[in-house]
């Protein structure tokens, strides 16, 4: 059994590394984030993936600052940014974030699914 489980996670592993190469490509060809930007948005995503939510907050807050401030990857790291904030029960900026989000892709279903978890949460 314990070498089943070690295989799901090695393949978790490769596929969250997939995952976050195929991120990079996708924000490298839209012309609107820089290569500091996605470094910090990598790591934000490593952090998260290990359940170090304050860490993976700090990177994306910095990833933030180097996109520009109504791209798509702006969008992108306000939604990620609050699911890290929502994992760690903090309700209230998770909200902000995904409002942030929807002011830039406002048809996002995604973002909107997880504004409507995250209100729910908090209780209202």
């Amino acid at each position: 059994m314990k070498k089943r489980t070690f295989l799901l996670w090695v393949a978790a592993k490769v596929s969250l590394t997939l995952v976050l190469l195929a991120l990079c490509a996708a924000c490298a060809s839209s012309g609107d984030s820089s290569e500091e930007g996605q470094a910090f948005l990598v790591r934000g995503h490593q952090y998260a993936f290990n359940g170090e939510y304050e860490n993976a907050v700090e990177e994306y807050t910095e990833a933030l600052l180097r996109f520009r401030r109504n791209s798509g990857d702006a969008a992108f790291v306000h939604q990620v940014r609050g699911n890290a904030y929502r994992e760690m029960g903090d309700y209230d900026r998770a909200i902000a974030d995904y409002e942030a989000s929807l002011r830039i892709i406002p048809d996002n279903p995604g973002v909107m699914q997880a504004l409507e978890e995250a209100r729910q949460a908090r209780g209202h």
